[in-house]
């Protein structure tokens, strides 16, 4: 659901104050996280990286269109997260990232950069690891 956030801003005369703005709720980003950790994403070792965007991208981009509509750095947690499943498929996937999470990062970030439409999550806010 989305719900009323109150959060913390700083004037411009000076000092802070507290703002609200509609955002995603705390449940809702929860779920939404149980259900990229349904995917089991770090289990598909036999999918491609496109495979896997082809697969999860129409869920995330409803999530961009529903959550994202007001308050759009609400959701970034939720990209980092994705991305961090996409660091444990690629460790399991390529011999060479398992030893090091930064070989992993690099590897995810470098395929930002070649391929930045695969993944919508991309395409709106780039990639939210390392």
């Amino acid at each position: 659901m989305v719900g009323v956030r109150l959060h913390v801003i700083q004037r411009q005369l000076g000092g802070y104050g507290l703002e609200h703005a509609p955002a995603v709720s705390d449940d809702a980003l929860k779920r939404m996280r149980q259900t990229v950790r349904g995917w089991r994403i770090h289990r598909r070792t036999s999918a491609t990286l496109a495979e896997l965007a082809q697969q999860c991208n129409t869920t995330i981009q409803g999530w961009w269109n529903y959550y994202g509509a007001f308050y759009r750095t609400a959701m970034h947690s939720l990209f980092g997260y994705v991305d961090q499943r996409l660091q444990q498929w690629a460790r399991r996937k390529y011999k060479r990232l398992r030893q090091h999470k930064q070989y992993s990062c690099a590897w995810l970030c470098k395929m930002a950069t070649v391929h930045p439409r695969l993944f919508v999550h991309w395409r709106v806010v780039g990639v939210s690891v390392g």
